[in-house]
């Protein structure tokens, strides 16, 4: 049976601003309204062809790169990751490296973003994971962990078949609808 995903491809960095929003919409093949999580849709439309865990991460404050170590991630310059919200842990300089912090916060500018990778080489690629160089925390941080698959891969993050203005129009209705459905639930 076809569902939903299959009709309704969006795109978009600013439909996942505020969580738990639902947008309702009419499943036709099932004659029947729904609510669709925009966040779900998203990684469907897109066409994500893998997941992978870092072993080690490096954040330079300075220059606001993160570099990832994946071996034999297979990734190729041009392509995208997106990190999973709070699913990089590092201690940083700024507390003397007492206390866990975790990475993307959703306020961050790495936060559901696609990010365009760079420096590629078998085991390792870095990202610029912040929109302020240099970072208001340049100090040295020291990777702890990460969530299994919170990096996932594609080499075009456009949703297939949707042209930029389909996207500019879906995500325009998508946030309409957002805010005049929020209020009423």
């Amino acid at each position: 049976m076809t569902s939903l995903k299959d009709f309704l491809d969006v795109s978009s960095t600013n439909l996942n601003a505020n969580a738990n929003k639902y947008v309702l919409t009419y499943d036709a093949p099932n004659d029947k309204f729904v609510f669709v999580n925009p966040d779900e849709v998203i990684n469907s439309a897109v066409g994500i062809s893998t997941t992978v865990t870092p072993n080690m991460a490096w954040w330079d404050g300075v220059t606001g790169h993160l570099t990832l170590q994946i071996p034999n991630h297979g990734f190729g310059t041009g392509h995208y990751i997106k990190i999973a919200n709070n699913s990089l842990t590092f201690t940083c300089e700024q507390d003397s490296h007492a206390t866990n912090h975790t990475y993307p916060r959703a306020g961050d500018f790495a936060s559901d973003r696609w990010l365009p990778i760079f420096n590629v080489n078998a085991n390792a690629f870095r990202v610029i994971a912040n929109d302020t160089i240099p970072s208001n925390n340049t100090g040295i941080h020291t990777f702890v962990s990460a969530v299994a698959n919170s990096v996932y891969h594609t080499s075009d993050p456009t949703p297939v078949g949707l042209s930029t203005a389909s996207l500019d129009y879906l995500d325009d209705y998508l946030d309409h609808k957002i805010d005049l459905d929020a209020g009423g639930f």
